[in-house]
């Protein structure tokens, strides 16, 4: 994975070269575009050419440096810096690399400053031509003490993503785990404390800007991930996890840190976005999980009595048919759209396969719940994103 990560190179996770997962895998990665090329670029580098203003510290994906040092590059160095130019290696239509700057000057005579950004890519293009993409971009720098302005242009989408690389790419390059977390415990309480709107003295006041709302949300399951928490698992699962994170778009990335859950129910089929908490797994639904890696289906205790008894087979019960194949369809979609191929597992409530562990891994307890596993006391993601000390116990 190692040399993976420096060369763009390609890894899937499976048991043997005959698991359905990485046969599954490997005829995807050679699929064609409608041109006929494949979708996979190689000898790629990448050179950042940047105007006055800021400095980049750095970029975290599965790159290399080319110790190219001009006067854009920072002296704080986060992720593999010291240098404006990468060699990326493999690349494909996902591969994403986060980049991170420091503003030299921000606000010159009390007004925003205009960054200008460009990102020179070439790569050898699978017809055997060398190509170069030029990405040009103009982004508008405000002091840390203009908060409005930072306020409206926060993505906290990305803004997660882009915390949970560094944090991950901290813990593969030797900090404990624990002082990562506690690093982010602290990032948060500095942003709610910056951003957030409250009276003094009144926690029931406190109240995040709507650009600022699911950021919370993103940490706590991050810090449940097992990115942060690694019991359980081995040293190569830990590896290629991590790996996976640091080269997936954001919107995968997403779904590594805080899976979907959706929900189907006889009275309404179609999938409905439900809390990835334990109160979401009712016995009379089916749940569909993904955690990008695997994609879970669950039945809920009823739903599993009614699928013996076969109601399915009943034209009289249209609607519990539809409520256990449309997400079945709904996961063949995903799965023949996403690499690697994700496993594919089908499990019920209270089954005795061990199966429905991993969908009860990845949502939240009901309550506050001590788990010796993780070594802490874990509570609910409602209570974590209280500004309440005492709600949170």
């Amino acid at each position: 994975v190692h040399g993976a990560e420096k060369t763009g190179g390609i890894t899937v996770m499976a048991d043997s070269s005959s698991n359905a997962v990485f046969k599954k895998s490997f005829i995807k990665l050679f699929e064609r575009n409608s041109t006929g090329h494949l979708k996979l670029g190689s000898s790629a580098t990448m050179n950042l050419v940047m105007s006055k203003g800021a400095k980049v510290s750095g970029i975290i994906g599965h790159c290399t440096s080319l110790c190219k040092k001009d006067s854009s590059v920072s002296g704080t160095i986060i992720g593999v810096g010291g240098t404006s130019e990468w060699y990326l290696g493999g690349i494909d239509v996902d591969s994403t690399y986060a980049c991170y700057f420091e503003i030299t000057n921000a606000t010159p005579n009390g007004s925003p400053l205009p960054i200008y950004l460009q990102f020179v890519t070439k790569y050898l293009h699978s017809s055997g031509r060398f190509r170069m993409r030029v990405t040009t971009a103009k982004k508008m720098m405000a002091a840390g003490e203009d908060l409005k302005e930072i306020s409206k242009n926060f993505d906290q989408d990305t803004s997660a993503v882009i915390v949970a690389r560094q944090a991950v790419y901290r813990t593969m390059t030797g900090e404990e785990n624990a002082d990562v977390l506690r690093s982010l415990d602290r990032m948060l309480i500095k942003l709610a404390a910056r951003f957030g709107e409250y009276k003094k003295d009144d926690p029931s006041t406190f109240k995040l800007p709507k650009q600022f709302q699911l950021f919370p949300q993103f940490m706590y399951h991050l810090r449940r991930s097992q990115y942060m928490q690694t019991f359980g698992e081995s040293p190569d699962e830990s590896t290629y996890y991590r790996s996976m994170l640091l080269k997936e778009t954001v919107g995968n990335s997403l779904l590594m840190i805080q899976p979907a859950l959706l929900q189907y129910t006889a009275d309404e089929p179609t999938a409905s976005p439900v809390l990835l908490e334990m109160e979401s797994m009712k016995p009379n639904a089916v749940l569909f999980l993904d955690t990008f890696f695997q994609v879970v289906i669950w039945h809920g205790e009823n739903v599993v009595k009614w699928r013996e008894a076969k109601y399915h087979e009943n034209p009289d019960y249209i609607n519990f048919k539809a409520q256990l194949e449309t997400p079945i369809e709904d996961a063949q979609y995903v799965i023949s759209e996403r690499f690697p191929v994700p496993k594919f597992i089908i499990c019920d409530q209270g089954d005795d396969t061990g199966q429905e562990r991993l969908a009860k891994s990845r949502v939240a307890p009901a309550g506050r719940a001590s788990s010796g596993l993780m070594g802490a006391d874990y509570i609910n993601c409602l209570l974590y994103t209280s500004p309440s000390p005492r709600d949170r116990g």
